[in-house]
């Protein structure tokens, strides 16, 4: 299950905690700024990710709003109909983003996970990947207790 971040880069430390937490989970997470490679086409890999990707995750931060490169990623995700989670750590959602219910993140808390987890499994077209990763990710303990970390 595929996760697009959209952030400033002033926040890419707290980007890239988000990314590990989701890739230790199991979800392939999305970060221009480790997984665009020198010389790559960045647009292009940027796009051909947004298409791929089942969650959008905007990490609302002060001035998200005002670069025009995470604008033009929320256009896409809205058009393409992308299940988008806004994540809040020091603004409310902006402009169009602002009729979803961002899920709040502290970054020197807790991950808020097993929220995002909910939000996922209860949309229509991203629940059954969850379904999917959840089993694989069952699948691969090695016993009871394992599996019930894994939750």
């Amino acid at each position: 299950m595929k996760v697009f971040l959209s952030y400033l880069i002033e926040y890419k430390n707290i980007a890239a905690k988000i990314k590990r937490i989701l890739d230790d989970f199991g979800f392939q997470s999305f970060l221009a700024h480790e997984d665009i490679q020198p010389t790559q086409d960045w647009i292009k890999t940027i796009l051909e990710y947004l298409n791929k990707t089942q969650v959008f995750l905007p990490i609302l931060t002060r001035n998200f709003q005002k670069s025009e490169w995470v604008n033009q990623e929320i256009g896409y995700a809205l058009a393409k109909n992308k299940l988008i989670i806004p994540m809040k750590i020091d603004i409310d959602p902006p402009g169009f983003l602002l009729k979803f219910q961002a899920l709040k993140y502290n970054p020197h808390k807790r991950f808020p996970l097993s929220r995002m987890l909910q939000v996922i499994g209860k949309n229509q077209k991203s629940g059954g990947k969850l379904r999917d990763l959840l089993i694989e990710k069952f699948g691969q303990s090695g016993s009871w207790a394992e599996a019930g970390m894994n939750t």
